[in-house]
């Protein structure tokens, strides 16, 4: 069985050997990975929570009836757009 560290070194030899365009697509291919590894770590930590009724019933009117976006939101859905564009 290849340890961890044996498979660091494996790729490590395998990038020594890649062409500068090559090592951009890696570059890419491993940010994507992280992300990815991320979303699925968010996923996993992910449980149930409980509402008592009167939390509840905000809640779904809050859902329903968002509030109008602030100057705070709009600038955070921008930066948000821009990360997301350039991944």
């Amino acid at each position: 069985m290849t340890t961890i560290a044996e498979h660091k070194l494996n790729v490590i030899r395998q990038v020594d050997e890649l062409t500068e365009e090559s090592l951009i697509e890696v570059e890419k291919l491993i940010a994507k990975l992280k992300a990815n590894q991320a979303t699925s770590d968010t996923a996993q930590q992910e449980q149930a929570i409980h509402l008592k009724a009167e939390d509840m019933a905000f809640f779904l009117q809050a859902l329903e009836n968002p509030p109008k976006a602030n100057q705070a939101l709009k600038e955070a859905a921008h930066w948000h757009k821009q990360l997301i564009n350039h991944a």
